[in-house]
């Protein structure tokens, strides 16, 4: 059977929002600004019936509670918010945090005539359309524990990296058959370019199913629901290497081997090996 044809299809949108939020700043004032807003969030969740747990990560000591999780450490503080939370809280978050280390969009469209499986059709699509040539980004699909399938294009530890699967399946308390999920996780220069997005207007609804729509397509793949625009990647900053850093790099890395070598075999040779001019000193 042939796969189906997602980008003639609008199915009814449950929710399309931020999912994820890894947020971080540094043993100061800022940490201890984050670490207070982490803390006060995870009483409220606890004062609505969730359970207050320790929990460590990467180095920070915490707790959690409900879709809120904060610690300490040697770096400062971290945040971790998830679900709801995310998109509610996104806006205070960007400003008071140094860094998003993380970040999560999720739009989850409903097919409520059983009709599709994403995680099986973008599998026919992405096979038919790069078998036998490099593709643009790795493919892999894995069978889930709780029942559902999960389809992954790219890699956890890149920038960008998209997925879709039966969210009905993973969560069948909270969401009605045939509800499926697409997300794309965000991380370095993407993420970063969120909290500045953040910081700069309020991204709603509209925002996630831009971005998902935009990441499917950029890797020939369509989504079931409508967009005018797709938003552009945020670009990859890269410092500007000064003197002073290539100074400090030639004196911490280039100055011993140079001067063990003009001892063993005089300046002279150094420089030549080096295609350095002879300057005479008059």
């Amino acid at each position: 059977m042939a796969a189906k044809d997602y980008s003639t299809m609008e199915l009814p949108i449950l929710e399309a929002r931020l999912d994820w939020i890894t947020a971080t700043a540094k043993h100061n004032e800022d940490g201890t600004r984050l670490l207070s807003y982490g803390d006060r969030q995870v009483a409220i969740q606890v004062r609505d019936g969730h359970k207050a747990e320790r929990w460590r990560f990467q180095g920070y000591d915490g707790f959690q509670a409900g879709s809120w999780r904060y610690g300490w450490g040697r770096e400062g503080a971290i945040v971790v918010v998830t679900q709801y939370e995310a998109q509610r809280h996104a806006r205070v978050l960007a400003e008071i945090s140094d860094h998003w280390s993380r970040v999560d969009y999720c739009v989850t469209a409903l097919d409520d005539q059983g009709d599709l499986s994403p995680d099986e059709d973008y599998w026919e699509v992405w096979h038919a359309k790069y078998g036998g040539i490099v593709p643009p980004v790795t493919c892999r699909r894995t069978q889930e524990a709780w029942g559902g399938a999960t389809l992954y294009l790219g890699d956890r530890q890149s920038a960008y990296m998209i997925r879709v699967y039966d969210k009905h399946a993973e969560s069948k308390d909270r969401y009605p058959r045939g509800a499926w999920r697409w997300e794309v996780e965000m991380k370095r220069h993407a993420s970063e370019g969120q909290q500045r997005r953040w910081i700069d207007k309020y991204q709603d609804g509209g925002y996630p199913l831009s971005v998902l729509a935009a990441e499917f397509k950029r890797i020939g793949l369509a989504v079931p629901w409508r967009v005018s625009t797709f938003p552009k990647r945020d670009p990859q900053v890269k410092p500007a290497s000064t003197l002073d850093t290539k100074l400090a790099w030639l004196e911490r890395c280039v100055r011993g081997p140079v001067e063990d070598c003009c001892a063993l075999g005089g300046y002279e040779r150094v420089l030549e090996a080096l295609n350095l001019p002879r300057y005479r000193v008059v």
